[in-house]
């Protein structure tokens, strides 16, 4: 049995602190693995360089917090939500599918 949610990005302000949030968790990387090289006695360039693939490979190939837009299959309402939110019950006709 699924719980599910409506997952909907009902404003633009919730999908601003999304792109916030990514932006952060970015520089959080960034600021872990200099500090990490650093701390290691590595070259500044090998701990920017380490940032950067992680980041490459968590962002490259799976979503983190992304907007998409998606259509109701059962009525056609259309709507913002979260990429691979997982569960959704329109609310329109409350209908209910998995978001992939």
């Amino acid at each position: 049995m699924y719980h599910y949610h409506s997952g909907e990005v009902k404003n633009p302000g919730f999908e601003l602190m999304l792109d916030l949030f990514r932006a952060l968790f970015f520089v959080f990387i960034v600021a872990v693995a200099g500090g990490a090289g650093s701390a290691a006695g590595l070259p500044a360039f090998v701990g920017g360089t380490l940032a950067g693939v992680f980041i490459f490979i968590f962002f490259g190939f799976r979503p983190f917090f992304e907007v998409t837009d998606y259509t109701c299959p059962h009525c056609g309402n259309k709507i913002r939500t979260i990429k691979n939110f997982g569960s959704y019950r329109c609310s329109n006709c409350g209908g209910e599918s998995r978001i992939e």
